[in-house]
């Protein structure tokens, strides 16, 4: 079985080496402690004016906190720098992969940098 780090696990490791509790981060962006907790649990969807807030207060880059990161990055089932729909939605095999390229070319736009 591949071991997946989860967006939740990236928050906490981020809080935690920037030596902040879930109070404090929690208070820098808006939300409760609980609210927090719940992210790094995996237990509340997080927005992605959420994942903005957070990646600035902890000094990481958006990007490390949405590309999935699995102990098997050889994986067949793509890039694990990529958004896999393929198993998320009931669609068309051709649907998915049409789908899939549009998240991915969103994601691309949306985090690129300008130098």
């Amino acid at each position: 079985m591949v071991d997946q780090i989860t967006i939740g696990d990236k928050i906490k490791k981020a809080r935690e080496d920037a030596g902040l509790t879930q109070e404090e981060l929690g208070k820098k962006i808006g939300i409760t402690a609980m609210g927090i907790s719940y992210l790094e649990k995996g237990l509340r969807k997080i927005k992605i004016d959420d994942i903005v807030k957070i990646a600035e207060q902890l000094n990481v880059e958006k990007s490390y906190l949405l590309e999935p990161i699995t102990g098997n990055s050889a994986s067949s089932a793509g890039s694990a720098s990529t958004f896999n729909l393929r198993s998320e939605f009931e669609l068309e095999e051709s649907e998915k992969k049409d789908t899939e390229k549009k998240v991915n070319d969103a994601f691309k736009d949306l985090f690129k940098t300008n130098d």
